[in-house]
């Protein structure tokens, strides 16, 4: 019912052809994301807390649920919503309620997630990277250069690389799946740290990042996103910046030509098609998006079969956005909406709902009053469809159908929507806006 509120739709719009036309998943879906959610919080619980042992323990939750009961365990509807998107179940990960860096330790002056000089978005390129060779000569003079980037491409692949300056080595990291590039950032810092760490002699070492909201991170006393990653890089900071270790994490800005940092960034971009993969377990912060993008998936392909029985089925095959369908004005939003869906105030709709004694044409005798019969046929709005039509030609699209009219069969973006508000002026125009 809110649906249809919101669209401006007949009680009698079918309720899968409202949820695709507004973009709002079903609630059992929704459902099944919180469950998927909340699944993963539970494999972050200590191994101490009940519902953590129930989870790691019970041989029932390793085998596709099957339950007697009416209702199931709430673990059990949410391994089911899991097998049924499709996701592996999350292994029990515990995550320490609190960060490894003691109250009394400050990460603040190892951690520098702005630039010692100020400058703004205006500064050339070359006065920033004249900055940065500056802080580098001075700052930094002594210290062992690193520099670390990551990268991505479409749809889900993900690289991390870390370039050692004065060793002239440069090791790449690459993983797959729905994380993001904050991710990326902040598995090459990891990765960096442990080469340091196992590798190196102590020395004074600075490490360069363009992330800053990674560097910012780390700062945080609670991190509420990519807990598992920040708490491995802290416990790494704790032994790092004690003596004789000297270690600095820096941002410099990207995209200056700073050598190291392009360095760093091409064999990122490199490493998204030959490198040594590597697993990551999803953070707090990517799982989510594992899950949503699960659900859409599973909602896409059911729409993919139940879509083409309805009348909208003609303009959309999923529930991505159509932002050339909508209307500012709420009136001509409605009634294109409207027209979508197929169902409308004219005569042969209402006369299906048992409302009205006939479904003929009002101007138009024996001629059932369809939405087609509006928009292409009805000679009452001959010269509004003349005028029509010669828009469209000028536009270069040729043919007048109901699927062209309403948005369908169109690639270009910007073409169905100066199609869709020549289709707004010729019902505007014709004054049946009350009556659809």
């Amino acid at each position: 019912m809110a649906l249809h509120i919101a669209l401006g739709a007949f009680k009698s719009t079918p309720i899968i052809s409202s949820h695709a036309e507004s973009g709002v998943m079903p609630f059992s879906i929704y459902c099944m994301e919180l469950d998927c959610r909340l699944l993963h919080r539970i494999s972050a619980l200590p191994s101490s807390h009940p519902v953590s042992s129930l989870y790691c323990l019970s041989t029932v939750l390793r085998q596709p649920p099957t339950w007697p009961r009416v209702r199931l365990p709430y673990i059990i509807r949410s391994i089911r919503a899991c097998h049924t998107l499709s996701l592996d179940l999350p292994r029990p990960v515990p995550v320490a309620p609190l960060p490894p860096v003691p109250p009394s330790k400050d990460l603040s002056p190892y951690v520098t997630p702005y630039f010692p000089v100020p400058f703004s978005k205006s500064t050339y390129a070359v006065l920033v990277r004249q900055l940065y060779y500056s802080m580098d000569s001075s700052v930094y003079k002594d210290f062992l250069r690193i520099y670390t980037d990551g990268s991505h491409s479409l749809p889900s692949s993900f690289a991390s690389a870390a370039y050692f300056e004065d060793l002239s080595i440069c090791q790449t990291w690459s993983f797959s799946g729905q994380y993001d590039v904050l991710t990326a950032e902040l598995i090459a810092i990891l990765q960096a740290l442990e080469f340091i760490r196992t590798f190196l002699q102590p020395q004074s070492v600075v490490l360069y990042t363009d992330s800053q909201s990674a560097l910012t991170l780390l700062l945080s006393d609670r991190p509420v996103t990519h807990v598992r990653t920040v708490h491995a890089i802290m416990e790494h900071l704790l032994f790092l910046v004690t003596p004789p270790w000297h270690l600095r994490l820096q941002w410099i800005p990207s995209h200056v030509s700073i050598r190291g940092n392009k360095i760093a960034d091409a064999a990122a971009k490199r490493a998204l098609t030959s490198s040594t993969l590597v697993h990551v377990t999803p953070d707090s912060a990517t799982f989510p998006k594992l899950a949503r993008s699960a659900c859409i998936s599973h909602w896409n392909a059911h729409l993919a079969t139940t879509l083409p029985a309805s009348h909208l089925g003609c303009f959309r095959s999923d529930a991505s956005e159509h932002p050339w369908a909508r209307h500012p004005y709420g009136d001509i939003d409605v009634a294109i909406t409207r027209l979508r869906l197929g169902q409308t105030g004219l005569a042969s709709h209402l006369y299906r709902l048992g409302m009205i004694e006939h479904p003929w044409c009002c101007w138009c005798p024996q001629v059932e009053e369809t939405i087609e019969h509006l928009m292409l046929w009805c000679p009452r709005f001959h010269s509004l469809r003349t005028l029509l039509r010669e828009r469209l030609s000028s536009l270069g699209v040729l043919s007048l159908s109901l699927h062209t009219l309403l948005g369908g069969g169109i690639e270009d973006p910007r073409l169905r929507e100066r199609v869709v508000r020549c289709t707004s002026d010729f019902i505007q125009k014709s004054r049946q806006l009350s009556r659809i």
